[in-house]
């Protein structure tokens, strides 16, 4: 089996929420036998895994630490290097770059719930727009719009919903 996609998926939304990407220090993953565990069940697999870590390594998205610093005794960690080749090799589009589109959408809906005189709204798209990356998880780009229907069109303000 190719581990490749997989792993690079784990990174990938570790790396959403990461130091690394707020320019703090890499990200490292560790415990590989807890994060994937059907690679350590047969020494076909593991080595099939150990592959992926490598070429991945050898295409610089990763960095590997091995225990004793013996290759291939023990992988202690794998830290990202390359974030935006990552997200390349997956085919998915950077996470700044969906943070300034939410940024944009949010700002448009913003302005558009202030001339309808929908405070809560506005105030909703308005901490949107301020902060894109907490919801980026949640949200769809495309779910914006009926997101702003749905606020839009409340019997009772927002506001008034229980929090719980």
């Amino acid at each position: 089996m190719n581990y490749e996609g997989h792993i690079q998926e784990l990174f990938a939304r570790a790396y959403i929420r990461s130091a690394m990407r707020r320019g703090g220090k890499a990200l490292r993953l560790r415990n590989w036998e807890k994060l994937v565990p059907e690679a350590f069940t047969r020494a076909a697999e593991k080595e099939a895994f150990l592959s992926s870590m490598e070429d991945l390594a050898q295409q610089g998205i990763l960095r590997l630490g091995w225990s004793h610093r013996r290759k291939r005794d023990k992988l202690l960690w794998a830290e990202l290097q390359d974030p935006q080749k990552l997200f390349a090799n997956l085919g998915k589009p950077q996470p700044e770059v969906l943070d300034d589109k939410l940024r944009n959408v949010a700002n448009q809906l913003e302005t558009r719930a202030r001339t309808e005189g929908l405070a809560t709204v506005e105030r909703f798209f308005g901490s949107l727009s301020r902060y894109p990356g907490y919801l980026e998880q949640l949200l769809d780009i495309r779910d914006i719009e009926d997101i702003y229907t749905l606020l839009a069109h409340q019997d009772r303000p927002l506001d008034r919903f229980p929090i719980r």
